[in-house]
């Protein structure tokens, strides 16, 4: 689970954990639980309401005032572990057991020709630069962490600090990296990619060296 900081002793995260392991909390519950005040604890709860990881719910008590629960939102509840890869690995496998490895690979290639329709819908504009820009920013969207450095007026390079699919990419990279590539000089026209680092060739970050140009149309990978 990733750290949301710490403070008076007491990790963010951990009262994640404790309000996901009950359902909702209250102040009370959770100094109890943690052994600090009420005030170290709201301290902590402004914080992760301000980042959108938690949501307050209020509930009439009797008597006295209202007491104040807090819930986990659909962005506090992601931050606990995952096995998104794991299934879709699993799934794939069971496909290709069950109707054959063709029909894998055909899967997957629609789904880079659906990624191509809806970046391409969210990319109509004239100028290069601007799509790539635009490329970046529905890409980031999409958890891949691309970070962009224009070297020249119509050079770039293009780094992916994460792959959503890696381990699927690993077993089906013809598919999944080409397909990419092809998505990009696709979305950019007619453009020059070339691969300069690559995850599945060793490497930490996948990145792209991308040449725009009117006459240009080859594509290195």
């Amino acid at each position: 689970m990733t750290s949301l900081g710490r403070t008076n002793g007491v990790r963010r995260s951990e009262i994640l954990q404790i309000i996901k392991r009950n359902g909702v909390s209250s102040v009370k519950q959770l100094s109890n639980e943690l052994g600090i005040s009420h005030v170290a604890v709201r301290q902590h709860l402004v914080k992760l309401v301000e980042s959108g990881y938690v949501t307050i719910h209020t509930r009439p008590e009797h008597p006295g005032r209202p007491v104040h629960f807090y819930m986990l939102t659909d962005k506090g509840d992601e931050q606990f572990p995952r096995e998104y890869q794991k299934l879709v690995k699993e799934l794939l496998s069971e496909l290709s057991q069950w109707q054959g490895e063709e029909t894998v690979e055909n899967l997957l290639k629609r789904r880079q020709l659906s990624i191509q329709g809806q970046l391409c819908n969210h990319l109509e504009l004239d100028d290069s630069k601007c799509k790539v820009h635009a490329y970046c920013e529905l890409m980031n969207e999409r958890g891949f962490m691309v970070s962009h450095e224009a070297l020249k007026e119509d050079s770039h390079t293009l780094t992916f600090g994460n792959c959503v699919l890696s381990s699927v990419a690993k077993d089906y990279p013809a598919i999944c990296c080409q397909g990419d590539i092809t998505n990009l000089q696709s979305i950019i026209g007619n453009a020059t990619i070339e691969c300069l680092q690559h995850r599945n060739q060793g490497d930490t970050v996948c990145k792209f060296k991308l040449i725009t140009s009117d006459k240009s149309s080859t594509l290195e990978a």
